[in-house]
């Protein structure tokens, strides 16, 4: 796990700078610049990042690595950068290019994919647009479900995306967004960090309280949940 990945932005980006000083091929080095744009836009420096994401891309491009994955990754951060700079055009422009690259290179049903496919979704959402949202939506939740059977770490990140999208266009209390809360809780619970399930669980019974009948299966089955969570907590 890179250290950008849990949140040592500035070792991270330390670290990448020393691999520059030393004498790297550029496959190499466009790597270490890919990894530097990404610890920058953790920072929220968006000019920094987009800079060493197009340098990574230029390098690559001269590799003639076009139709490789570390490519379409590269597309894929530059596109991330726009959508912080709120420039949808060219948010939606790396995202497609991409994606095109990815369902050359991998499998239909490739994790990779499903991003792609989300990412693009939300944009079209952002725009407006809610049908070309949709299809982008329902085809990454197809692959979603394929891939997420057992795969607890892209779970998590697809429950985060659907509460985004679900927090974006209900109100506040819906019970869709309960729904999530829920299934967010019970990850957290399985994965035996019962403070963040305990913060979950009491947001989704919070809004059944208010929304759903005293003896409504959804209610209890978040009781239930919550029962079980507190319990762990007193141990």
């Amino acid at each position: 796990m890179l250290l950008a990945d849990v949140g040592e932005y500035r070792k991270s980006l330390d670290y990448f700078k020393r691999l520059l000083n030393i004498q790297l091929n550029d496959h190499n080095r466009a790597k270490v610049y890919y990894n530097l744009g990404r610890a920058y836009r953790f920072q929220a420096d968006y000019e920094q990042a987009l800079y060493y994401f197009q340098q990574a891309e230029i390098l690559q491009k001269q590799q003639q690595e076009i139709s490789c994955f570390h490519y379409a990754r590269t597309l894929a951060g530059i596109g991330s950068v726009y959508s912080e700079l709120h420039d949808t055009d060219n948010e939606l422009k790396y995202y497609n290019l991409a994606l095109e690259i990815y369902k050359t290179i991998l499998s239909h049903d490739h994790i990779e994919i499903a991003r792609s496919l989300n990412r693009i979704g939300y944009v079209y959402h952002q725009q407006k647009q809610y049908d070309q949202a949709l299809e982008y939506f329902k085809e990454a939740l197809i692959i979603s479900i394929i891939q997420n059977q057992g795969d607890k770490e892209n779970a998590l990140e697809y429950y985060n995306q659907a509460l985004k999208i679900r927090e974006s266009i209900l109100p506040c209390d819906h019970p869709q967004i309960a729904q999530t809360f829920y299934r967010l809780s019970l990850f957290y619970y399985e994965q035996q960090n019962y403070q963040i399930a305990l913060q979950y669980s009491t947001k989704t019974l919070d809004i059944y309280k208010r929304k759903l009948s005293i003896n409504h299966c959804d209610l209890k089955n978040a009781q239930d949940l919550f029962d079980k969570v507190t319990k762990e907590l007193l141990k």
